[in-house]
């Protein structure tokens, strides 16, 4: 299940992704469902690649991209459903291997592979974080290990424990694979098999810009702890304080001050003493050091 907005330029490397890795359509159905994009026409893509092959179905108004995951669920009909971002793609072999994970764990419910992170041409980035521990509070326990593009979940585990969760944005998909880790299993593997775009028009991209990223973090967190599925740790509270204060370095480093600010405000609002001390004391270190190398100039 491909759900797209306004990415249909990068529609046909996703298509051609999925095509070459195709069982069949009695294994396999491929559907594109389009959030009412306005800035292209991803139905074209999909008749210019799909060939008849891949279903295509379009929004008549924009339902939001967690409104569109569940009507992803809601519509594909496998056992197995895969989301996969329009803008994101597999590597071959994704589904072998996910074919592998399933029959050597059929109680689980959810089976993934390690990912790459890659810009918007496609080229590498970094490679995601390998999963070795089998506990879901070691998996998670310093955010979100997998992406929609390396992940695929048993249809009985969404009919029993639901859809996404609407009220977040960002960490929809991370409540959902702490759930279904926590309540049915998972089976993961480290080879690297799918491929996750980031670039600056991502909506993502503009969440960390308020640092609305982290805010939405902590409402899923809380709603895992409610739930039981994962306790809320001090590795999980560091893990934000670390993430506000890499996003404040990277906005200010790109001039973004207002961004800055708003990432700022977060990691000070949350900050222990220790830590804000340490802060203070390494920016007057390095306006020392800055004074020391004005003089000697």
């Amino acid at each position: 299940m491909i759900p797209t907005y306004n990415c249909a330029s990068l529609l046909a490397v996703c298509l051609e992704s999925v095509l070459a890795q195709d069982p069949g359509e009695g294994t396999m159905e491929i559907v594109v469902i389009d959030d009412h994009s306005e800035g292209d026409d991803p139905r074209a893509v999909v008749e210019e690649i799909g060939g008849g092959r891949v279903s295509f179905v379009a929004h008549d108004s924009n339902l939001g991209a967690v409104a569109t995951f569940n009507d992803c669920i809601r519509r594909s009909h496998g056992e197995l459903v895969h989301i996969l971002h329009g803008d994101d793609f597999v590597i071959d072999g994704f589904y072998e291997e996910i074919n592998r994970l399933s029959a050597a764990w059929p109680s689980a419910g959810l089976y993934a592979t390690t990912f790459a992170t890659v810009d918007r041409e496609g080229r590498p980035l970094a490679r995601g974080r390998t999963v070795s521990s089998t506990t879901v509070l070691d998996v998670f326990d310093s955010g979100n290990p997998f992406q929609f593009c390396s992940t695929v979940v048993r249809r009985t585990a969404y009919e029993r424990f639901g859809g996404f969760a609407h009220r977040l944005i960002h960490m929809a998909d991370f409540e959902m694979w702490v759930r279904v880790s926590a309540r049915s299993g998972f089976a993961v593997s480290p080879e690297v098999l799918a491929a996750y775009r980031t670039f600056d028009q991502q909506h993502s991209a503009g969440l960390r810009r308020t640092a609305s990223n982290l805010v939405d973090h902590e409402q899923a967190l809380v709603l895992l702890a409610q739930h039981g599925d994962l306790p809320v740790t001090d590795r999980h509270l560091r893990h934000l304080r670390s993430v506000a204060r890499h996003q404040v370095d990277t906005f200010g480093r790109m001039g973004d001050a207002a961004a800055e600010r708003a990432n700022l405000r977060y990691w000070i609002a949350r900050a222990t003493p220790v830590e804000r001390l340490r802060r203070h004391l390494g920016r007057l270190r390095r306006s020392a050091m800055a004074n020391r190398l004005r003089h000697q100039r």
